[in-house]
């Protein structure tokens, strides 16, 4: 399978050609072996073009749906990376779009990404209060305070041999290189995330147009709307400083007020719509379901990239039916230790309910947990997520 995941690890491997303004100090050293390494340690998931049209569709729902979504659609790792075919998404959107009634632009093959894939994160877990670095403070946003639970949505892009993307100096060719926007996303599944009274009525703007604009405008007098994007902010990219200049940073971080303005129009150049899409996706995922492992796994192709060659992580796919509608029935066991041995994996965060013999019904989310004997090996799974046929 020719993924998006191991070119970014290629890239990793050397960033001078990977990426537009990499500039080798300490720091961008620093970050680049600690990214490298919790990239490795993800769970990896692959949206098959099968499925892209249900999460699309269902990313198009009113607000009041989509705010349902929200809470079911929990990360189910605290450390994850999610990819697809981008050029497939806009198609079917631009598609469904304009079978709503709606005049859009007509699609422009070279401005378009070909692949997209999302690094989240677990704030709780990988951004501490303890951090000293000042620039890794800043490019952390760790002095901030967000409810628990947050997640970082952190994006990188593939291009194609033709396109070009606006930047900070102009058009730029992007041929060949992995790309990202100054800014990423905070998302919490449950709580609203709180600004100053003087910063709101901006904060909901913003986040508004990041919840896509066409979006915007067809639900913009819905106040549901605003709901959902409370549970949303812009949070700096933990790689800033691999594609954009010092300078600007240091602008930023003055306070200069048409820079931060400037970032906020690339990420969402960049990411516009995507977060919607996401909770679509991750709400679908954690339906209980049916697993399947396949007998065989093709090859992998030799590839080179950035002038080495790309890691073929050989791991066990995983094809997982979405959705299923009624869920699989569990029973607590009364005896306890006496299944077979199992080899250490990771088991993904999920929500269960938990049904009592008066009728009351409670449901709680069930962190991801480590299980298994390492002496007996190790499992990683990658997922492919693809449509339940019928």
């Amino acid at each position: 399978m020719e993924d998006f995941f191991n070119e970014v690890i290629a890239g990793f491997g050397n960033p001078k050609r990977a990426f537009i303004n990499y500039e080798k100090n300490k720091f961008n050293e620093f970050r680049r072996r600690e990214e490298r390494q919790n990239l490795l340690g993800a769970q990896k998931f692959f949206i098959s073009d099968s499925l892209l049209e249900n999460a699309v569709i269902a990313s198009l729902s009113q607000p009041q749906a989509l705010l349902g979504m929200l809470r079911q659609a929990k990360p189910p790792f605290n450390n994850m990376w999610i990819e697809w075919n981008e050029k497939k998404r806009v198609e079917l959107i631009h598609k469904h779009f304009t079978s709503m009634g709606l005049n859009m632009e007509q699609l422009d093959p070279d401005s378009q990404a070909d692949r997209v894939g999302y690094h989240i994160k677990n704030t709780d877990h990988y951004y501490s209060s303890g951090i000293t670095n000042d620039v890794r403070t800043f490019t952390s946003d760790a002095k901030k305070v967000y409810p628990k639970g947050c997640f970082a949505y952190q994006s990188y892009f593939s291009f194609g041999e033709k396109a070009w993307v606006e930047n900070l100096t102009g058009d730029r060719k992007y041929k060949g290189k992995i790309v990202f926007p100054p800014q990423s996303i905070l998302l919490n599944n449950e709580e609203e995330i709180t600004f100053e009274k003087k910063a709101e009525h901006e904060h909901i703007t913003t986040m508004r147009h990041a919840f896509g604009s066409t979006y915007r405008t067809v639900h913009n007098k819905n106040i549901v709307l605003d709901s959902l994007v409370k549970h949303s902010c812009f949070f700096t990219h933990d790689l800033l400083l691999f594609g954009y200049p010092k300078s600007a940073l240091q602008e930023m971080m003055n306070g200069n007020s048409d820079q931060v303005l400037e970032w906020m129009k690339i990420t969402l150049a960049f990411i516009e719509g995507d977060i919607r899409f996401i909770i679509a996706v991750l709400s679908l995922l954690n339906y209980q379901h049916h697993v399947y492992e396949r007998a065989e796994m093709a090859s992998i192709p030799r590839r080179i990239r950035f002038g080495g060659i790309v890691p073929r992580n050989e791991v066990r796919i995983l094809e997982i039916d979405l959705p299923k509608p009624f869920g699989v029935k569990k029973y607590e066991k009364i005896f306890k230790g006496f299944g077979s041995p199992k080899r250490q994996h990771t088991r993904r965060g999920h929500w269960h309910t938990y049904h009592y013999k008066n009728g009351e019904k409670r449901q709680k989310w069930v962190e991801e947990q480590t299980v298994g004997n390492p002496e007996l090996g190790k499992i990683e799974h990658d997922y492919i997520l693809r449509r339940r046929n019928g």
